[in-house]
């Protein structure tokens, strides 16, 4: 089987220098917008490292990579010339973002959540799960609960992220086993594909979902690299 050459960073959000001056002007305009000046920086930290992650894969400066969305709102790189860009997912939360980079022809989801945040675990369960997968965590409590919970969160949002599909989607996946299903999925998007789980950072659970290439996503551990600003 062929390995798919997925490459994964992790970065962490609080620390110095200036994000900013690699955002576009809708990027400055949503991280002033969050409530909370902390979130909005830890915001703008994940956007400066992405684009610096990406401006290495394509060859650009940072502030000269230009992202678009699909259709559904799916972020993608819009080419600057006649080859096709890769594709990537980004993901963060608390303290800590994710990115992974995919090569072209496949598509990416990665997630991860700080397990340490207050979750009502069962009533979310309740209306974004499968009815499996909510009768699954209510004989469960404490700690067993909380982690299945984030298992199949982060999963399910992983394969919604490379589908496109976004938070509206959560609901048609199955998390059954090490494969998300979906009753539901985009046009060409595969119904099913298998999940890697793995810690992004003590209690920071995180899954990923690569389609594309007959691959699967890649083989061995999945360990991300550490990615900083640079000044």
């Amino acid at each position: 089987m062929a390995v798919t050459a997925v490459r994964l960073w992790r970065a962490a959000l609080d620390q110095d220098g200036d994000p900013h001056r690699w955002l576009s002007h809708d990027e400055r305009a949503r991280a002033a917008r969050y409530a909370s000046p902390e979130e909005g920086r830890r915001f703008a930290v994940a956007r400066a490292v992405l684009r610096s992650v990406l401006g290495e894969a394509c060859g650009l400066a940072p502030e000269e990579v230009v992202l678009g969305t699909e259709d559904g709102g799916r972020p993608i790189i819009v080419p600057c010339d006649e080859h096709p860009p890769p594709d990537f997912n980004l993901s963060h939360s608390g303290r800590w973002a994710l990115i992974a980079v995919a090569p072209p022809g496949f598509r990416v989801g990665v997630d991860l959540e700080w397990d340490g945040r207050d979750v009502d675990c069962l009533a979310m369960a309740r209306t974004m799960f499968q009815p499996a997968e909510f009768r699954r965590l209510a004989v469960l409590d404490g700690v067993a609960r909380r982690r299945e919970f984030f298992r199949l969160w982060t999963a399910k949002e992983a394969y919604v992220k490379a589908d496109g599909a976004g938070v509206a989607g959560l609901r048609a996946v199955l998390v059954d086993g090490a494969t998300a299903r979906s009753s539901a999925p985009s046009a060409g998007f595969p119904a099913a594909l298998p999940v890697r789980w793995f810690a992004a950072a003590p209690g920071y659970p995180a899954a990923l979902v690569v389609s594309g290439g007959g691959s699967g996503g890649p083989s061995g551990p999945l360990v991300p690299a550490d990615r900083f600003l640079e000044s």
